[in-house]
């Protein structure tokens, strides 16, 4: 198959992905919280047990995956409607019942879901090409469009907040775009099941396959550095998207936080191309060093910020989303490397358990960072439409930035051990 068609042709599914996942960590928890007037502790109570429950799944369901890697399409294919459906149900809970529980359930269901489409997907992509170069191209091109479907959710709320200025809510856009998102999952399933090939890294050999695959994998020194690396950067970059919105809102004074979190991530894409060039030239490890060092600096530049500072504000979002460019490709074209390794010294397919303890890493850390940020909110006293106190704006300052800024500064540390020859 062409490379051009089977790169876009995978690509495409990264769309519906990518914005059902920015809507539900950025969006829902300032709709439920602000508009729909939830408990910010029992809100943040609720996304530790989902999202540890959904964390525990990925490695499972990797598991199933390697040991049956003819049914890797068909999975996807079959948990595209409920993430679609849990999605639009979160989006728009029924008048009348408890909000909270309704979360829950849906929040279950969603990441249930959610796993059982990522995990194939991304250990698809892994295998779409033996060759380094075209596997840098196929998993940024993945990465590109994820970006693009960020880019999508952010700027929908925009563009559908303003023809429905008569609204009496400010998350009218969730109602209408998760109907728009269930859509794209739906196509991009359908493309991957019928017209993409299954292929592996290794027809299996071993007598006993997938027995002690982790004591394997941990032998294998770039599947821990990553495991690390992406638990820290899952853990700041989690506590600082769960709460931009409030820090636009509280610290900046700002209006204009959708506006400027479209600029973000559109930023990132517009970056990706020079990311690419910059990862061949320079090399996989120093390029991710560059670009970790860079992300660093932003979140202690914000640091600074305070009311009326929007302008300045901009200018760092420029950089930061220079920056996290290469913080996304670099990594995705160094699992590909490491998952091969892994699967070719162990005789088997790892790849897709790879993705699951990877996954495992970066989602245990996202709900410790989203289940502790709401709670930490509601202890320090931030009430729904009152006036933050020099406190709470301090707390959110070091929720946004503060924390996530050492979090990136260890990954540094870690990711520097990572040798690419």
């Amino acid at each position: 198959m062409n490379i051009l068609k089977t790169t876009l042709l995978y690509a495409f599914s990264a769309l519906g992905l990518s914005a059902v996942a920015f809507s539900y960590y950025v969006f829902l928890p300032k709709y439920y919280v602000d508009t729909l007037g939830v408990s910010a502790f029992w809100f943040g109570i609720i996304v530790i047990l989902t999202r540890v429950g959904d964390a525990v799944i990925d490695p499972l369901i990797g598991k199933f995956v390697d040991l049956h890697q003819k049914f890797r399409k068909l999975l996807i294919l079959i948990v595209a409607l409920p993430l679609a459906i849990s999605f639009y149900a979160l989006s728009n809970p029924l008048i009348g019942t408890n909000q909270l529980l309704w979360f829950f359930l849906f929040s279950v269901l969603f990441y249930v879901s959610w796993s059982g489409f990522s995990v194939p997907y991304q250990s698809l992509g892994l295998s779409l090409s033996s060759n380094s170069e075209a596997r840098t191209k196929i998993l940024g091109t993945r990465e590109a469009f994820l970006l693009l479907g960020t880019v999508l959710a952010a700027l929908l709320p925009v563009l559908i907040t303003k023809f429905y200025s008569e609204s009496n809510t400010s998350f009218t856009h969730l109602s209408v775009s998760s109907i728009f998102y269930g859509i794209l999952l739906l196509i991009g399933a359908l493309l991957i099941y019928y017209f993409l090939p299954n292929n592996t890294f290794t027809q299996t050999t071993s007598s006993n396959p997938n027995q002690n695959s982790l004591k394997t994998l941990l032998q294998i020194p770039g599947f821990k550095i990553l495991l690390i690396t992406y638990a820290l950067i899952s853990f700041g970059s989690t506590l600082s998207g769960a709460m931009i919105l409030f820090y636009i809102d509280h610290v900046l004074e700002s209006d204009l936080g959708n506006q400027l979190i479209l600029l973000y991530f559109l930023g990132v894409l517009i970056f990706i191309p020079f990311w690419i060039y910059w990862t061949k030239k320079m090399g996989k490890r120093r390029a991710w060093l560059q670009s970790l060092t860079l992300s660093s600096v932003s979140f202690l530049a914000v640091i600074f910020l305070g009311a009326g500072d929007q302008y300045y504000y901009l200018t760092i979002i420029v950089l930061s989303s220079f920056a996290l460019g290469g913080a996304i490709i670099v990594p995705a074209t160094l699992q590909a490397d490491v998952a091969e390794e892994a699967s070719k010294t162990a005789d088997q397919n790892l790849d897709a358990q790879m993705i699951g303890y990877w996954s495992l890493a970066k989602k245990l850390s996202a709900a410790v960072a989203a289940g502790c940020a709401f709670p930490i909110l509601e202890l320090i006293g931030y009430q729904t439409e009152v006036a933050p106190s020099s406190t709470i704006k301090i707390g959110l300052i070091i929720l946004y930035a503060g924390i996530p800024a050492l979090c990136y500064f260890l990954a540094i540390y870690f990711a520097a051990q990572y040798r690419d020859d």
